[in-house]
């Protein structure tokens, strides 16, 4: 990095672990508050996580809830995106990269 002028600078670094994407294949999908006339369509979804790899490795697939809340609907087909639910006691640095697919499908009957 070249600096030019008389004005000074400040540099911060943060060091830490190193980084990486961990994924959870197929974890279930809880919808709370079913819709009347409604069928969820979308039965299980992946999820990416990021964060420091030593705390990443220890969570477990069942650590991990999938959770699609609705309100009202009204059409034939809608889209909603679920909510991913981390356990209180995880790293707080570890975060939802990903979600796949990125919305659950409901179904008017």
């Amino acid at each position: 990095m070249i600096i030019r002028g008389k004005s000074r600078t400040s540099v911060t670094v943060e060091i830490g672990e190193q980084r990486t994407n961990r994924l959870f294949p197929d974890l279930p999908l809880t919808w709370l508050n079913p819709a009347a006339g409604y069928k969820l369509q979308t039965k299980t979804m992946s999820v990416n996580l990021y964060g420091p790899i030593s705390p990443l490795e220890l969570i477990k697939r069942e650590d991990l809830k999938v959770v699609l809340k609705t309100s009202e609907l009204n059409s034939e087909y809608e889209s909603v995106k679920p909510e991913v639910l981390l356990p209180t006691s995880i790293d707080k640095r570890i975060r939802v990269n990903n979600l796949i697919p990125k919305e659950a499908r409901l179904k008017r009957q």
